[in-house]
């Protein structure tokens, strides 16, 4: 796996926030080189930043050939959603917390992740609790992708019907689809979760963020969903409110540790 650790001016140890990009175009995504405005804010706030590559993108090992998932988002270009990328995560930042990185605090450390990238934050929170301090998921899918599947169009996915045809529906292969949504695991996690999403997103919907945030409190755990009316996916136009969002949230978890 491969990524681009970013340093605050200053003298350290800093903060660091493992930051996950989405479901972005292979051919043209540079390492590190997704969720730029996001990676500055935090740098100005004093975070040490590690954007990581996910495998498939810049010099990460390729996906799996097997057992994974290749759709078209419906950007005009297919992307894969390989199981194991929810590891790379969880590898992240344990390279994070191992001291490995020169002037990273290990003992706080956050996850950021948009899109994809914040589906994969969630299952790291519940394959490895306690690898971060605080998970934020910016316009993340469903936590249930049983959920997922009833709330969209399968024919306007590209090759979801095939993949559907191959492991079944969630009605009939029930066990399949609670295997792959973190929300089956919750009862895992530690972290608190603070979701982000545009409410004018037609890629991912915002309720799904709203679920996703009371299945977390019904675990007994700190959630809020905050929903930004006329937000697209990319939190347009107001990606800078919610780049300040993010920032007061890693702030009262990192900064003051509660």
């Amino acid at each position: 796996m491969t990524g681009v650790v970013r340093m605050p001016a200053g003298d350290g140890p800093f903060p660091a926030v493992a930051v996950v990009h989405g479901a972005v175009d292979p051919d043209t995504y540079e390492s590190g080189g997704d969720l730029l405005p996001e990676q500055r804010a935090l740098l100005a706030a004093g975070y040490a930043v590690f954007a990581l590559d996910l495998r498939g993108y810049a010099e990460s090992d390729p996906a799996a050939d097997d057992g994974a998932l290749a759709f078209d988002p419906g950007f005009g270009w297919s992307t894969v959603l390989d199981w194991g990328m929810a590891l790379d995560v969880v590898n992240g930042l344990a390279l994070l917390r191992s001291g490995a990185v020169d002037g990273v605090d290990t003992t706080r450390i956050g996850l950021l992740g948009h899109s994809m990238g914040g589906l994969l934050a969630l299952d790291a929170a519940v394959i490895a609790p306690g690898a971060s301090d605080l998970v934020v998921a910016l316009s993340p899918p469903a936590s249930d992708f049983g959920e997922l599947i009833a709330d969209i169009d399968v024919e306007e996915v590209d090759g979801l019907g095939e993949w559907l045809g191959e492991v079944g529906t969630p009605a009939e292969n029930p066990d399949y689809w609670a295997d792959i949504s973190p929300r089956t695991f919750i009862d895992r996690a530690t972290e608190p979760l603070l979701l982000i999403h545009g409410g004018a997103d037609s890629t991912t919907l915002p309720q799904w963020s709203r679920d996703t945030s009371e299945a977390w409190r019904a675990a007994g755990l700190e959630s809020e969903a905050i929903i930004i009316g006329g937000a697209d996916h990319l939190l347009r136009p107001h990606r800078g409110e919610a780049d300040r969002i993010i920032v007061e949230a890693f702030d009262t978890i990192l900064e003051d540790g509660t």
